[in-house]
């Protein structure tokens, strides 16, 4: 017997976590996108967004695209920081 989409409690509670997860992930891509290059008030180094992020170098080298800097963008003009003057 199938249950419907949406009518399981365990299940609906595991869709919502990877949707959170998906999320997190998200933002961890555009904070890195972020430091590693719109930051302006310090030079964030490879080995410590690496380490922040508990991924290797190359992986940070990696991690985001286009969409996660434009995204960090967004943000940080959200809270004010990353106008033109950090472009």
């Amino acid at each position: 017997m199938q249950m419907e989409r949406g009518n399981d409690p365990l299940l609906n509670a595991i869709r919502e976590f990877v949707a959170a997860r998906d999320e997190a992930d998200a933002t961890v891509r555009a904070l890195v996108a972020y430091a590693r290059e719109l930051a302006t008030t310090r030079r964030y180094r490879l080995v410590e967004i690496a380490e922040a992020a508990g991924m290797s170098v190359s992986g940070v080298r990696n991690l985001y695209g286009p969409a996660d800097l434009e995204r960090a963008r967004h943000m940080m003009s959200v809270i004010g920081e990353g106008g033109p003057e950090h472009e």
